[in-house]
């Protein structure tokens, strides 16, 4: 058996005046483990290693707001996504470029994490597949990974949108996205 050592990570919101509104990440396996069916007499998938293991190493962080948007990415020339009610608070959306994948568009959410190992570290991001999350209906953040100890830059929470047209909801306290710290231990 490995000898396990600890290996710290930080994170901090990147944002302008948003800080605040950031929620903590949340580990996957306690989140999971506290919807366990405890009359359960069977085996289950808490008494699975592989499964332990892999969500024990991934945390997801969550919509601090309700937020609603149209979009329309048919005229590729005069595409938009804005906010569904402007009177109703909101984050700033952007349309960095235009869609890598013909008919599934791509927009940055105001949201921006930074993350920080002091030695090597690979941090492998995903859509949340463990959580009924309803925004996955309309699109997904697009998945990656990077050494987060040898490279210091923002993630961004981008949305790769399965249609052209069409309206996205995130509800508050919705998983967004999940990320996974590629440990030995």
């Amino acid at each position: 058996m490995k000898n396990k050592k600890e290996i710290n990570v930080y994170w901090w919101p990147n944002a302008k005046n948003w800080n605040m509104l950031y929620n903590d990440p949340i580990n996957l396996r306690k989140s999971l483990y506290e919807m366990k069916n405890k009359d359960s007499k069977k085996a289950s998938l808490f008494q699975c290693p592989a499964f332990t293991d892999k969500t024990e190493k991934i945390f997801f962080f969550t919509s601090p707001m309700d937020v609603e948007y149209e979009y329309n990415f048919s005229d590729p020339k005069n595409p938009y996504i804005i906010p569904k009610n402007v009177y109703r608070p909101h984050m700033e959306v952007n349309i960095l470029r235009p869609p890598t994948m013909v008919g599934r568009p791509l927009f940055e959410l105001s949201l921006f994490f930074v993350f920080f190992s002091e030695e090597p570290l690979m941090a492998s991001f995903t859509p949340p597949f463990l959580h009924n999350s309803n925004f996955t209906k309309q699109g997904v953040p697009p998945t990656g990974s990077y050494d987060i100890g040898k490279w210091l830059r923002t993630y961004p929470l981008e949305i790769m949108l399965w249609n052209e047209v069409g309206t996205l909801k995130i509800e508050k306290d919705e998983p967004l996205f999940y990320v996974e710290f590629l440990t030995d231990s």
